[in-house]
């Protein structure tokens, strides 16, 4: 009975996510490669305007790698407006049982028994969401590079590998993650980014203004936690004679934990404490 309402209450909230999503989906798929073609012509053009063609002798215009493309503004903005949405929605996925005209989580955090299905309904119907924008972002950068490619003279193309996008990564020293390093360090990461949001709008909501100001100092602390454990384990790696797959376990570990103790203090705060 309680896996059977928990799924329940997972669709319930999957169908209040889907519009959303839609509208995320449309807006990536028509905005990246718009992206791709301004900053490719841009980055040519500016080659060009210089003077640097291939029909000059001895010169030869700046090869240009799909990377380049794909961090330039348009591309970058658009993933990070995607992130900044989400997050919102977060926001808003919870506030919306207290202001909003559809109730039905709320009314169920009344019923005596565990809350923790309401918290994980929601936790879950967003991280799929997450997951579907990333198997969405794979096929945008797969239809980036052919009308890269399409757009450019072979000659002025520094090949690079697709995956290599996805592989290539900074800590410490630069170096190159494996299929499965690369799945533990953006799903672990956002799921416990997922689980840090909900702590602090269960503080708000439990304790109102000094909930407001306690989760704004728990954002705090987690973003400069973060910040130090990276710093630190990528800093000391070599000191303490850890191979880097090593160091990075060791902060998937560190993450993992993290989210757990985020999990366990939702789940004291809505049991407990939280005013419905």
């Amino acid at each position: 009975m309680s896996m059977n309402r928990t799924w329940k209450l997972l669709q319930f909230e999957f169908n209040r996510l889907w519009k959303v999503l839609i509208g995320l989906i449309l807006f990536n798929v028509v905005v990246q490669p718009l992206g791709v073609i301004w900053s490719t012509y841009r980055y040519f053009n500016r080659d060009v305007s210089a003077g640097t063609t291939l029909e000059m002798p001895g010169t030869v215009a700046r090869a240009l790698a799909f990377n380049e493309v794909t961090q330039s503004g348009i591309v970058t903005l658009a993933i990070l407006f995607t992130v900044f949405a989400l997050i919102f929605y977060a926001f808003y996925t919870w506030y919306r049982e207290w202001y909003g005209k559809s109730r039905f989580s709320y009314r169920l955090m009344m019923i005596p028994g565990n809350r923790m299905q309401v918290y994980f309904a929601k936790l879950l119907a967003l991280y799929i969401g997450v997951l579907l924008l990333v198997a969405l972002q794979i096929v945008l950068l797969a239809v980036g590079n052919w009308v890269f490619e399409w757009f450019l003279f072979e000659d002025v193309i520094r090949p690079i590998h697709l995956f290599e996008l996805y592989y290539w990564n900074a800590f410490g020293n630069e170096i190159f993650l494996s299929v499965l390093q690369i799945m533990i360090n953006r799903y672990v990461m956002g799921f416990m980014t997922l689980n840090i949001v909900f702590v602090g709008i269960l503080l708000e909501r439990s304790f109102g203004l000094a909930g407001f100001i306690s989760g704004l100092a728990f954002y705090l602390i987690s973003l400069i936690g973060s910040v130090a454990v990276i710093s630190v384990i990528g800093g000391q790696a070599y000191k303490w004679y850890l191979f880097y797959d090593e160091a990075l376990y060791m902060m998937y570990g560190i993450m993992v934990l993290y989210t757990l103790i985020c999990i366990g203090i939702s789940h004291y705060l809505i049991n407990h404490r939280l005013r419905v």
